[in-house]
Order: C-alpha cells, then sequence, then structure tokens
C-alpha cells in the first residue's frame, strides 16, 4: 500500500505518516460475497466501521486523503453511500483517489459528489480486470480482452508485472514487460 501511498501523493514531497485501513482477505469466495454487498448499496460491517471513521475524522476538521485499492474501492464507495443515507452531512475535509479499485467510476463520482469529498483520481491500469470488468468501467470487447489475457498475471504472476498489484503508471502492462521488448536483428 506504501507503494500506492508515494504514486497518489508524490507532488506533495515526503510523506511523513498515514494510517492503515485494511480489509483482510478471507478468500475468494467471501471476498466476492462481500463485494457484492458493496456494490449493491450494503454496507458491510467494515463499510459500515469505515463510514463511522470518515464521520469521525470530518468532525475534528482534519483534513484526510486517502487512498482506496482494489476491494477498497467498493469498500469506501459503500461507506459513503451509507454515510450520505444515514446522515446526508458534508464529508467536504476528506479527498480520495482511486488505484485499481472495484467500485465504478460513474456511480461513485455521484456518491462522492453529493458527500463533499473530491476524488483525486482514478489511477486504472487498463489491463487490469479489477477496476475495468469488475468495476464496470468498460464495455470494449478489445479492452475486455485484454484484461482476460492479463488476467494470469493478477491471480499467479510476480506483483511487478501484475497490471493490479502496484499503482499504474501509464507506461502500459505490455511495454513493462522486458521479454517483449525484443531487439530488431540487423540484416
Amino acid at each position: 500500500m506504501i507503494k500506492h501511498i508515494q504514486h497518489a501523493f508524490k507532488q506533495d514531497g515526503q510523506i511523513k505518516n498515514f494510517s492503515l485501513f485494511h480489509n483482510p482477505s478471507q478468500g475468494g469466495m467471501d471476498d466476492t460475497f462481500e463485494s457484492a454487498i458493496d456494490r449493491k448499496g450494503g454496507p458491510t460491517k467494515v463499510a459500515a466501521h469505515l463510514s463511522q471513521i470518515l464521520r469521525n475524522t470530518h468532525e475534528t476538521g482534519q483534513e484526510v486523503k486517502w487512498v482506496a485499492h482494489s476491494q477498497g474501492g467498493l469498500i469506501i464507495k459503500s461507506a459513503v453511500e451509507h454515510h450520505n443515507q444515514a446522515y446526508g452531512t458534508p464529508l467536504d475535509s476528506q479527498a480520495i483517489q482511486f488505484n485499481g479499485g472495484a467500485n465504478n467510476i460513474a456511480q461513485t463520482e455521484i456518491i462522492m459528489q453529493k458527500a463533499g469529498i473530491k476524488v483525486l483520481g482514478y489511477n486504472n491500469n487498463p489491463n487490469d480486470i479489477v477496476p475495468m470488468v469488475i468495476g464496470r468501467n468498460t464495455r470494449n470487447p478489445v479492452r475486455i480482452a485484454a484484461c482476460v489475457v492479463a488476467l494470469p498475471l493478477v491471480l499467479w504472476g510476480p506483483s511487478h508485472l501484475s497490471p493490479h498489484t502496484l499503482p499504474y503508471t501509464g507506461t502500459g502492462l505490455w511495454r513493462d514487460w522486458k521479454f517483449w521488448n525484443f531487439k530488431r536483428a540487423k540484416i
């Protein structure tokens, strides 16, 4: 997660401290079930807990920047949606950067805008199945096919080759693979 924080806030200079709100994986099936609840409006226990943290943080008046990665994108979307429905008060002292989030961008924008939360951006690798397919952020069949081809790297590949694990740097998954960069033989 530190790589995501460093990438998201590199313009802010050195990061002196951060807090981690972590939702440990319970395995593929349980995580999928939990994600389905948050996708449909939830909230799950973890999203309700995060909703309370968002509200408490806002009440201190302290400005906080969040980075949400993977399922965290769904969790924070669900947490803010829960806050909007239960309290309807602003959370405008907070800002969020989404990296490889399983949340849908169009839905997230509406929910964050209603809460007054500034969205700093969406850093999604175009070959990452999590934001593109699971988050339903593309309908492009070529993009979906690229995500499916890259899926083994998400599931079993080393983190530096996975289009999901580390922050997307904008260079593109395929160009990052050293073994794809063949030098042309001179004839």
